[in-house]
């Protein structure tokens, strides 16, 4: 999906052009979830990574349970719900507990959500959602970038030797480079250019970019890095 925006665009304006596409916007809290958000480039375009974890089916076990003040369907469950998703729920279903047998079950159930824990001690939800709104109401900082000097009349034997990856991608995607080069002169840079880029995407490409690409060159040195960065998402 796609919208016309201005590069600095405020929060506030790609809400409005979200709505006008009939999209509701909506906490992810609202339907069972939390997320997680970090400034990302995928293809060379600044953005930002959302991670959302989604509970919805963990939490409608619980909400079960604490509807029907019945703790046993709950009792082998070892995944933790974040006290955001349910607390709310809990309390509501605990003021309307008319029955000894009923306030029992709540106890248990709260025991198994660790709801008598401190809220400062879990409250990584919370936490992770105003990082959330508060990193798409600010603008993506621009990449500062040193400026590359590239000689006059530059070379051939420049670009085939010196020439950093974005110098050659730009006399590569020049219309009048290909026709001042033999063929030979014209794959060798192509192919200097592939490496370079494989190169740059192994130290800067995010996990996502590189099983895209991945899954189309099996280059192995990929498979590794692939496998690094999973290694290092569940540290």
């Amino acid at each position: 999906m796609s919208f016309k925006a201005q590069k600095h665009a405020p929060y506030t304006h790609i809400q409005k052009a979200l709505k006008k596409q009939g999209y509701l916007l909506s906490s992810p809290h609202a339907v069972g979830a939390t997320s997680k958000v970090g400034l990302r480039k995928y293809k060379g375009i600044k953005t930002l990574l959302i991670e959302i974890k989604d509970y919805s089916a963990l939490q409608e076990k619980y909400q079960k349970a604490i509807r029907t003040y019945d703790a046993s369907s709950i009792v082998k469950i070892k995944t933790q719900l974040p006290h955001v998703l349910i607390d709310n729920y809990f309390k509501t279903y605990q003021k309307k507990a008319s029955s000894e047998e009923e306030r029992e079950q709540l106890d248990l159930i709260a025991d198994k959500l660790h709801l008598h824990t401190p809220e400062g001690k879990n409250n990584d939800a919370q936490e992770e959602e105003i990082k959330v709104q508060e990193a798409l109401a600010k603008e993506i900082p621009e990449e500062t970038i040193s400026p590359s000097v590239i000689p006059e009349n530059a070379s051939f034997d420049y670009y085939a030797q010196e020439a950093s990856y974005h110098e050659l991608e730009s006399y590569l995607n020049d219309n009048k480079t290909k026709n001042s080069l033999t063929f030979n002169q014209y794959t060798q840079l192509t192919q200097r250019y592939t490496t370079l880029k494989d190169e740059k995407m192994l130290k800067d490409g995010s996990l996502e970019e590189l099983i895209s690409s991945y899954k189309t060159n099996k280059n192995p040195r990929y498979k590794k890095r692939i496998l690094e960065l999973m290694k290092e998402a569940q540290q």
